[in-house]
């Protein structure tokens, strides 16, 4: 009721997701395109939205198909993932067997490029191979 005479700009960017999910709970679907729902939000507000998500999946039995850069939030929400490489699908699988045991070289080339916190490591090149 609180949000009827409320603009956009003047929700939190939490409340605007809940909003967005709300407004496409409506039409009752069966599947939600989930494009970085949480990117522009504070990992606090990203584990709610997630979790509200999650919660939705389980009750509504809706699937999501949640497109990210953001692996960890992807491992977070996902069961499955498609590494795109080139606007095709590099690999694909289970997350973890994804994530964990990569078999593309552009995966695990992406795989390391944001879970070395090693300064050292930051300079470091890996030249990527695709197969595509």
């Amino acid at each position: 009721d609180e949000f009827m005479t409320k603009y956009p700009h003047m929700l939190s960017g939490g409340q605007r997701q809940r909003v967005v999910l709300a407004r496409a709970l409506i039409l009752k679907p069966k599947m939600i395109i989930a494009d970085e729902p949480v990117s522009m939000l504070d990992v606090s507000i990203r584990a709610e939205i997630l979790e509200l998500m999650d919660a939705l999946r389980e009750k509504l039995h809706i699937s999501f198909l949640y497109i990210t850069h953001d692996l960890a939030t992807a491992r977070y929400f996902g069961q499955k993932i498609a590494i795109l490489h080139l606007g095709k699908i590099a690999e694909v699988g289970p997350i973890d067997d994804v994530l964990f045991s990569p078999k593309q070289e552009y995966t695990k080339a992406l795989i390391d490029a944001i879970s070395d916190p090693n300064p050292d490591n930051l300079t470091r090149e890996r030249k990527i191979q695709s197969n595509l």
